[in-house]
């Protein structure tokens, strides 16, 4: 008989461990990445279909109640609570919401600040939808666990969503995006807008880590990606598409 292992022989427990430490450190390095990769893809699922969603319900809304200049919102509600209360109230019938906030301060909805994506929180909420627990914000829940959080003025509504259901970060272009509602169609912010130019006159609107965050909806949804948070200054809205 020869000294070699033969028919049935068993690994050594240094070779077992030797495997086991090999196919630790693989999954250590790749599990991380399709983790990513798929919440990144449940990101891009969810923007499309809020946008649907919305978009549905505001052509429905329309259709019973006429175009959104008639619906009563006078010129002095500039993003105020009756405005915001309106604009629900027409659109909310034709959404399955499963919990409805309205416009109080309620346990389960992001009380304060959402964070943008350069990390700043300190902007005049004149200026944009930042302290999401203000009484001119109406808030309710999907029932997949998306919040909607709707501010509104005579021209024109805003729907702010949080894809995780109020879980972290909280940050503007990450888990939370927008939709326009203008007086004829629900918008898609951010069309056209190149992520990597930071010389526009209103650059704190531009898809870049850099920057606020608040076109990223329109790249996530054209591009179906969220590369803008990786290779940022190599894409380009008519050009490169990927950090691929």
């Amino acid at each position: 008989m020869g000294e070699g292992k033969g028919e049935g022989a068993a690994f050594t427990l240094a070779e077992v461990l030797i495997t086991l430490a090999i196919i630790g450190v693989v999954a250590a390095m790749t599990i991380p990445t399709l983790i990513s990769d798929y919440q990144e893809k449940v990101t891009v699922t969810k923007v499309k279909k809020v946008f649907y969603l919305i978009s549905n319900a505001y052509k429905m809304a329309q259709a019973e109640h006429g175009s959104f200049d008639s619906w009563g919102i006078d010129s002095g509600d500039y993003w105020t609570e009756n405005a915001a209360l309106i604009v629900a109230n027409k659109i909310k019938p034709y959404i399955r919401v499963i919990d409805d906030c309205g416009t109080s301060n309620c346990n389960g909805y992001i009380n304060g600040s959402i964070t943008f994506l350069n990390g700043r929180t300190d902007l005049n909420p004149t200026e944009a939808a930042t302290d999401m627990s203000q009484n001119n914000i109406y808030k309710m829940r999907l029932a997949d666990g998306v919040g909607l959080y709707i501010r509104a003025r005579a021209t024109e509504a805003t729907v702010l969503f949080d894809i995780n259901d109020n879980k972290e970060p909280n940050v503007l272009g990450k888990d939370i995006f927008y939709f326009a509602i203008s007086p004829n169609s629900v918008k898609i912010p951010g069309i056209g807008k190149d992520p990597s130019n930071t010389s526009s006159s209103t650059p704190w609107f531009l898809c870049n880590p850099a920057q606020q965050g608040w076109y990223c909806t329109g790249w996530v949804f054209y591009k179906g990606n969220m590369d803008y948070l990786k290779c940022p200054d190599e894409l380009t809205w008519n050009g490169k598409n990927s950090c691929k």
